[in-house]
């Protein structure tokens, strides 16, 4: 059976106005919807458009690459563009990008919405930084933060399909089942739709003052930096340390050198007053030598004078 889906965005509008809050297959049980209900809701409620049904895997559908792109590079500096189709996109390693998805998505008062990245995706170390759940109500179009946390840069391209979208039937209510009694005790709580945001009206809303990026630059940045001055005190100390070492071998060799000169000045010394005492030794011994001769005369001399008497 072919399936009537809405060809304008009009079209989708207009099909979804009429059943946003009237589930017109109420014989579908509340469940993760299979891909033929999936596109049975689609036609019906014109929930996703541009609608492929080659997107459509056996409870998903993919959602592609699309559209206002936000991020900063690592000097603060803000890049806002639009990716469209065949556009290339590059997400720099250890960053954070914003990016717009494909289709719009206008989703009835009965129907939650799931998703996740792609799986090829996941394993290059990309990280969907982000709540997977999509509520009842919700009506435009998804954006959502994009974190490369690898040590690589990835090419995008607009219209690369990027995300897997589960879909899922609400237990039913009054307001959408008119079978079903009204629950007045706790009333539903319905999507506030207010005026459809984009991701920069999101960024907005977040941080409104700042800028958004990865910190992982900056903590290698600084842990760099860091490591620069460890290197340098390193340098420092070990400048200092040669400077110690000469300063403690000079001393050593200064008080060597003092200890050499204080026993040589102390041989010195004793040799001289060893060739002193020589000397006064030979004095002492010849003054000796001439005191005996003088005795020996004077006795010659007394000898001869009594003699003569």
């Amino acid at each position: 059976m072919h399936l009537d889906f809405s060809y304008t965005e009009e079209q989708a509008e207009e099909r979804y106005q009429k059943s946003f809050n009237k589930d017109p297959f109420p014989d579908i049980k509340p469940a993760l919807l299979n891909s033929s209900d999936i596109q049975r809701y689609i036609c019906e409620t014109g929930m996703i458009h541009p609608f492929d049904e080659n997107l459509l895997k056996p409870s998903s559908y993919a959602l592609k690459l699309k559209g206002r792109c936000i991020y900063w590079d690592d000097k603060g500096k803000i890049f806002d563009k639009f990716i469209d189709n065949g556009m290339q996109f590059e997400l720099c390693k250890n960053s954070i990008a914003f990016v717009t998805l494909e289709p719009l998505i206008k989703l009835p008062y009965y129907i939650a919405a799931r998703f996740n990245l792609k799986i090829k995706h996941i394993y290059k170390g990309l990280l969907l930084g982000t709540g997977p759940l999509v509520d009842p109500g919700f009506n435009g179009f998804l954006s959502l933060p994009l974190h490369n946390l690898t040590n690589n840069n990835y090419t995008l391209r607009g219209g690369e399909e990027l995300i897997w979208m589960e879909f899922t039937k609400l237990s039913p209510h009054n307001i959408w089942d008119k079978s079903v009694k009204e629950y007045k005790k706790f009333p539903y709580k319905p999507f506030n739709k207010g005026k459809k945001r984009d991701v920069m009206d999101y960024i907005r809303e977040a941080e409104p003052n700042r800028i958004i990026r990865s910190s992982i630059p900056e903590a290698i940045f600084t842990s760099l930096e860091a490591g620069k001055k460890i290197t340098k005190l390193e340098e420092t100390f070990k400048n200092y340390s040669i400077v110690a070492l000469i300063v403690i071998v000079l001393s050593i060799a200064a008080i060597i050198i003092a200890g050499y000169n204080l026993v040589s000045s102390t041989l010195k010394l004793t040799n001289d007053v060893r060739l002193e005492n020589q000397s006064l030794n030979k004095e002492i011994q010849i003054n000796k030598n001439q005191i005996e001769d003088m005795r020996n005369r004077l006795r010659i001399d007394t000898m001869k004078v009594n003699e003569k008497k």
